[in-house]
């Protein structure tokens, strides 16, 4: 008995010394782990976070991470200035110089057309100036450089149609852009861009931020969220995107490149609305490029959906300037991870109860719910038809909280005897989902 004791004993003594030299790691892995399985710097960094907003959607961050906003669209690319209103005049002047040259290169006979070209005019909000341009005979470039208390907002927009007058949807633009501090998240639906709110819902719009790390400075993670239109984007997934990757590089006899790709993750997620594909790796080095970390999520969202636009994340490692692969990275493949899931698990639709607002509005019903055909509405409000069918009559309509939601009438499948009787139309239970509150309909909002 006593020999089997010392024999357990001994066994658990190897046992231990040999995790202790990391024998049964499958991969490299930070020494330095907290309680709950997570690295211990990671939990550092994530120990304080703050939440930003991002178009339609918040994101909670770690607090001393750098955000940095990107290209935006409302309808065409704006850009924010900081501190720029006190250079309006100049940056009017420079681009009525630029106007001209432009203008000079169009024969005479076709600027006849363009009779505004050079012109400026004032809009709707106090110091706006609206300028018109052109590069060829298709139509206007229209600037709209919108001063707010100290800073700017710039827009382009073109080729317009001589025929078309863009000033009422410019203007429109224009008087529902508010000033935004970085940590502010507003009451009302409407975009969150650079500096900015946007109040309304464009047929175009697109946003896109980037985050830096003190702790990882090779490290980039970025955000692109563009609403789709009538139809779904083509681009392909990321899993599409690195098999015509690899038959490239078959085809260029570096087809071992792709043998040393380590996989750290590769198939479909669900992250909130959307549907997408996540691959994560760690590419090898080869030749004057390092080893590195490409990680992406990617969704199509939906089509005509400004809760559901098309999704595209990603986290680089090695990243020196805007050049990828150029620093040895930084972070372990764990540390990688952790950090991607840490912050795009938080990804949500901004609602009116992330900011301060009374008892009542904090228990509406969150934009985004959906109820099923049948089921009494939650809240009243402006509530969308999601089906994939051909919807008859309007997709979006109003229901009062308590209303039992309707079936929608929808194209086709209606059964033999409805195509015999000349009805290819049939009613179909569906889910409805909450658009928008009244008060933001009321107010001018989304």
């Amino acid at each position: 008995m006593i020999a089997k004791y010392f024999a357990k004993v001994t066994l658990a003594i190897v046992l231990i010394f040999l995790a202790g030299l990391g024998f049964f790691r499958k991969s490299e892995i930070n020494s330095e782990v907290a309680m709950n399985g997570h690295s211990k710097k990671i939990n550092d960094i994530f120990s304080k976070t703050r939440t930003i907003c991002f178009g339609r959607f918040l994101l909670d961050v770690p607090f001393q991470a750098i955000v940095v906003y990107g290209p935006a669209s409302i309808e065409s690319e704006i850009w924010f200035k900081k501190n720029g209103a006190e250079w309006i005049e100049k940056i009017v002047s420079d681009r009525l110089s630029e106007i001209k040259e432009e203008a000079s290169y169009i024969p005479s006979y076709e600027t006849v057309a363009l009779p505004l070209i050079g012109k400026v005019e004032d809009g709707v909000k106090v110091g706006q100036k609206i300028l018109f341009g052109a590069v060829n005979s298709v139509g206007y470039v229209i600037d709209s450089i919108i001063p707010i208390g100290n800073d700017l907002f710039i827009q382009r927009f073109g080729p317009v149609p001589p025929q078309v007058d863009y000033r009422l949807r410019i203007n429109e633009i224009a008087s529902n852009i508010s000033l935004r501090e970085e940590g502010e998240i507003p009451l009302r639906a409407g975009i969150c861009i650079e500096g900015g709110f946007v109040a309304l819902t464009p047929i175009r719009e697109r946003v896109t931020i980037g985050l830096r790390f003190h702790e990882f400075p090779d490290v980039r993670f970025s955000i692109d969220a563009h609403k789709n239109q009538g139809r779904l984007p083509s681009g392909s997934s990321p899993s599409k995107l690195r098999d015509s990757a690899r038959l490239e590089a078959e085809a260029l006899g570096v087809e071992s490149f792709f043998t040393r790709i380590k996989v750290l993750r590769d198939g479909s997620r669900q992250l909130g609305s959307w549907e997408g594909e996540e691959l994560a790796t760690r590419r090898p080095a080869y030749k004057d490029n390092t080893d590195a970390h490409e990680f992406r999520f990617y969704s199509k969202g939906a089509a005509n959906d400004v809760l559901n636009p098309e999704l595209d994340i990603r986290l680089d490692s090695g990243v020196h300037g805007n050049a990828k692969a150029k620093l040895k990275p930084s972070i372990t493949d764990e540390e990688a991870l952790e950090i991607w899931d840490r912050i795009i698990d938080t990804i949500r639709i901004r609602q009116t109860s992330n900011a301060s607002l009374s008892k009542q509005q904090v228990e509406r019903t969150m934009l985004g719910a959906r109820v099923k055909s049948g089921e009494p509405c939650s809240q009243t409000g402006t509530w969308e038809c999601v089906t994939k069918k051909n919807v008859v009559n309007k997709r979006e309509r109003r229901f009062i909280e308590g209303e039992k939601m309707p079936t929608a009438l929808v194209k086709g499948g209606g059964g033999l005897w409805r195509i015999l009787l000349g009805d290819k139309n049939h009613f179909a239970h569906v889910e409805w989902r909450l658009a928008q509150y009244d008060e933001d309909v009321r107010d001018g909002s989304n």
